[in-house]
């Protein structure tokens, strides 16, 4: 989960984490709205300042998660151990039924032996600060078609979507706004919440 990065500004970065598994009953009417504030709230909860001068705030990541294991599809959260209650309570805000409860991580080496392994690393073809789809424009649910898919696995399958996002830096909109950001790629200024998104399929 979260694996460590090979950026400099995470060399004494600590990654230990803990996973945790959302449940939300299917009596749930919250709308897309409130994934946007819990997002909102979560902007603030991770942008850590420091009191050394000439350093930039800490900017915490967290990985959202959809895994297919053995048939049940999950959705989960890794969070830093330090975070784990704050992040509770942000999710509990705007979904007060939801469960969570702290599980094992699923991504560790297990004796089941899988003859085929595929992976990959999704990145934004276009400017990193357009959105991806505003929710206003959904039709329909954004998850029917993911989750539609790994409903077909079987016993001897699983699939791990992993979202790996981190807050955007302080000056993100004066970047935006000095027109460099139409000439940079997708490897330059980081300015969005996204840090990486990863999809893992691991087939036995």
């Amino acid at each position: 989960m979260a694996e460590p990065t090979n950026n400099t500004q995470f060399l004494d970065h600590d990654d230990s984490g803990v996973v945790l598994l959302l449940q939300v009953p299917r009596t749930n009417e919250k709308k897309e709205l409130a994934a946007e504030q819990m997002f909102a709230s979560l902007y603030g909860l991770l942008t850590i300042p420091t009191n050394k001068m000439l350093t930039p705030v800490k900017r915490e990541r967290l990985s959202f998660e959809v895994a297919v294991l053995k048939r049940r599809i999950g959705f989960y959260v890794w969070v830093p151990n330090y975070l784990k209650s704050f992040v509770e309570e942000q999710i509990y805000a705007q979904y007060p039924s939801v469960q969570i409860s702290e599980v094992a991580d699923y991504t560790e080496p297990t004796e089941v032996q899988y003859m085929t392994t595929l992976s990959t690393e999704l990145k934004f073809s276009g400017p990193e600060m357009l959105p991806i789809k505003t929710f206003q424009s959904f039709e329909v649910d954004p998850l029917a078609a993911i989750t539609a898919t790994l409903a077909k696995f079987t016993d001897d399958e699983e699939a791990w979507i992993q979202l790996v996002v981190r807050p955007a830096p302080g000056n993100w909109l004066s970047y935006v706004n000095s027109g460099k950001a139409a000439a940079a790629d997708n490897n330059g200024f980081s300015t969005v919440a996204i840090e990486e998104e990863t999809a893992v399929i691991t087939v036995k």
